[in-house]
């Protein structure tokens, strides 16, 4: 079987100014960044909240959605690591608190356990779901092409 290769751009997207630009440009196709929408790449701008985002955040979160949605843009997914992992702690510092976890900035936990891992997992849910319906009879096989996607093709800003 063959897959008809796509190139997917994922976005983690941390509410900052150039989180929210890169994504804009790419659905306006912007010259400077001609190599990467030409081809019509599947896009993906994710934002992984650890529950400990300040106020504004989340106010910003709001009206960059609506922009998306006024302009016919796909929205930004919005992922956190309670939903995805089913444990009770709503709240990074909670989690870090029940646990005894001193945070450090060196050792970058929070940002692998609330964010990377988080988004990895949502995007081999969406690509397994998405490719599920389309080739349903070969599951297998689709599942080792997406292990491999996963792993070499992304395009993370």
């Amino acid at each position: 079987m063959t897959f008809q290769k796509q190139k997917v751009i994922v976005i983690s997207n941390g509410m900052g100014s150039q989180s929210k630009l890169i994504p804009l440009q790419l659905y306006e196709k912007h010259p400077l960044l001609k190599e990467f929408w030409e081809g019509k790449p599947i896009i993906i701008n994710i934002f992984a909240d650890t529950g400990d985002e300040p106020d504004f955040i989340y106010k910003d979160i709001i009206e960059y959605q609506n922009y998306l949605k006024d302009h016919n843009y796909p929205p930004l997914i919005i992922t956190n690591r309670h939903e995805t992992y089913h444990i009770t702690e709503k709240r990074m510092t909670q989690y870090y608190i029940n646990h005894h976890i001193v945070l450090t900035r060196q050792n970058r936990h929070c940002t692998d356990k609330f964010k990377i891992r988080v988004m990895k997992k949502y995007l081999k849910r969406f690509f397994f779901q998405k490719f599920l319906v389309e080739h349903f009879d070969e599951i297998p096989e689709v599942y080792r092409s997406l292990q491999n996607t996963l792993k070499n093709n992304f395009i993370i800003f």
